[in-house]
């Protein structure tokens, strides 16, 4: 018998261990389940705290981009108003109005020099041969030229003096 009694004595404490592991098992498995779900109770506590207080931050960026945007708008207003101006004195036909610029431009715009005073007159027009009477006007570089009477005031209008 002691054989016997060995050997249930061994099969007993395998079933008891084999016992002890499935339920050990099961157990973690239950801890885990529970851990996912605080971990993702966690997370939607989180983003409701922090929904109001981006949506906070953003209304405040917002507001300052439009404070900033307004603060310009009369630099803006005059820039836009000095190239109107030294487009006609140019005789460059305007440019349609664009939306405002995101960026701010980075190269240099090159220098334009204003077309010289010639009997031709203003850009897109045919001179009038028919006319005998002239005037000598002064451009704003300093050079002198004689013009037809009829199309001295475009050149007047554009800085131009009378001599």
């Amino acid at each position: 018998m002691s054989v016997a009694t060995g050997t249930a004595i061994a099969i007993g404490l395998g079933a008891a261990s084999a016992a002890t592991s499935i339920y050990s098992a099961k157990k973690q498995a239950g801890a885990a389940k529970d851990a996912a779900a605080q971990q993702q109770a966690g997370a939607k506590e989180a983003r409701a705290y922090s929904e109001p207080l981006y949506q906070q931050a953003l209304q405040i960026a917002q507001q300052q981009a439009a404070q900033g945007q307004a603060g310009l708008a009369p630099y803006a207003q005059q820039g836009t108003q000095g190239m109107m101006a030294l487009s006609d004195f140019l005789g460059v036909p305007r440019a349609p109005a664009a939306a405002p610029m995101a960026a701010p431009m980075t190269a240099a715009a090159p220098a334009v020099k204003p077309p010289p005073l010639t009997p031709g007159g203003p850009p897109g027009t045919t001179p009038l041969s028919t006319q005998s009477s002239y005037v000598m006007l002064r451009a704003p570089t300093g050079e002198t030229q004689s013009v037809p009477a009829a199309q001295a005031s475009f050149y007047l209008s554009r800085g131009a003096t009378r001599i």
